[in-house]
């Protein structure tokens, strides 16, 4: 229970709640917040001014408007690709008044460069069999998104085992 952001919920102060959430958002480096009400409606979206939808049956949302603070990586509505933080926001009754999720895109530069940094090492995401971000560069120094993962990768993947080993990075 914060009562501060609470409160904003149950008063649907939008601007009050969208100066929280970016100054929650420039501290922690999270791409992306949604709140919700009880019912899993959107509020606020500080990545888009849709609002006014229903997410209560997206994995995120459904378990924290259930009382359970999860994390997930799930496929996004405008993001191919996210890595999500939910949590129910409680009244000062206990009672689940909404939801927050919070996330960070898996599809961005700024998110393997970052990994590459912290490990020394190329990174590639992939959704499904499609590389969507990557460190990997092409001669002329454009990245390799798009292109396929490896068929020996792929294969242990999608068998769900590890793979070690080399392999043509462009696929």
């Amino acid at each position: 229970y914060s009562p501060g952001f609470s409160d904003l919920l149950q008063k649907r102060d939008l601007q009050g709640l969208l100066a929280q959430v970016r100054k929650a958002e420039a501290e922690s480096g999270v791409d992306f917040t949604v709140i919700t009400d009880k019912k899993g409606v959107v509020l606020l979206r500080s990545h888009s001014e849709m609002i006014g939808d229903d997410i209560s049956l997206t994995a995120s949302a459904k378990a924290a408007l259930q009382g359970e603070a999860n994390a997930m990586v799930v496929p996004g509505h405008s993001i191919i690709l996210t890595a999500t933080g939910s949590s129910p926001v409680y009244n000062a009754s206990g009672e689940i008044i909404g939801s927050v999720v919070t996330g960070f895109c898996l599809d961005k530069d700024e998110f393997v460069d970052f990994l590459k940094k912290l490990t020394n090492s190329e990174i590639s995401v992939f959704f499904g069999n499609t590389r969507i971000a990557t460190t990997g560069t092409n001669g002329d120094g454009s990245r390799i998104t798009g292109t396929k993962m490896d068929a020996k990768a792929a294969e242990s993947v999608f068998a769900g085992k590890a793979f070690f080993g080399r392999i043509a990075a462009a696929g």
